[in-house]
């Protein structure tokens, strides 16, 4: 394992492991033809959770990815940016020259050089394993903080990988539009079924709007 992916494993494992691309979108999986289609960005979050949950459901159904990612709370609209960014550090490698030339191009113009942040990711060379990846995850975090919007980063990192690898990227058109029920509040937190997907929405309350949660 290298430790660039321990450090993956390590401050991201949570986030990755309630995604719903990794839990939801792998019962459908097929390849993906579909561009990601821009919609027009509403307000910042929802009055109510079933209007969070009907804008993020619909913008998936639509390839909207910017407005799927946007529908989240703003921390982890940056948590899908970390796993975007940290997992094409390692992918810029392993890819095609066209294809990680356009991954490199897409994160520059969203603020984040692959390539330097390779070259300076394990710091001194007298730091320890631990010191490193901390030094790296400062710089890291610094960087995807800054970005303006996560929702485009999400979308158009997608395309690159519809260009290139269309057989691993979900086409959402292929999801029904999902219903909720057992809608429950506590607070800034709420959560609900959703029998179409056989699984549970999570929404938290930021600053008085409704977002739904990365979670299945």
């Amino acid at each position: 394992m290298s430790r660039i992916v321990l450090f993956v494993a390590i401050c991201l494992a949570p986030v990755f492991a309630n995604s719903a691309e990794a839990g939801l979108f792998r019962r459908q999986s097929r390849p993906c033809r579909v561009r990601h289609v821009e919609k027009p960005q509403a307000q910042s979050g929802y009055d109510t959770p079933q209007q969070a949950w009907r804008a993020q459901n619909d913008a998936m159904r639509k390839n909207d990815w910017r407005g799927w990612v946007n529908c989240m709370p703003p921390a982890q609209r940056i948590g899908i940016s970390y796993l975007w960014t940290v997992g094409n550090l390692e992918k810029i490698s392993s890819v095609s020259k066209p294809h990680a030339e356009a991954i490199i191009a897409v994160s520059r113009r969203h603020g984040i050089d692959l390539q330097v942040l390779l070259e300076d990711r394990w710091g001194n060379n007298k730091q320890t394993q631990e010191e490193q990846l901390e030094e790296f995850g400062a710089k890291l975090a610094e960087k995807i903080t800054a970005i303006k919007d996560h929702g485009r980063y999400y979308a158009d990192l997608r395309d690159v990988e519809l260009k290139f690898d269309p057989d691993d990227v979900t086409d959402g058109s292929l999801y029904p539009r999902a219903s909720l029920v057992n809608l429950k509040i506590d607070g800034d937190r709420a959560s609900a079924d959703v029998p179409e997907y056989n699984s549970k929405a999570n929404f938290q309350r930021v600053d008085g709007r409704w977002y739904v949660e990365l979670s299945h």
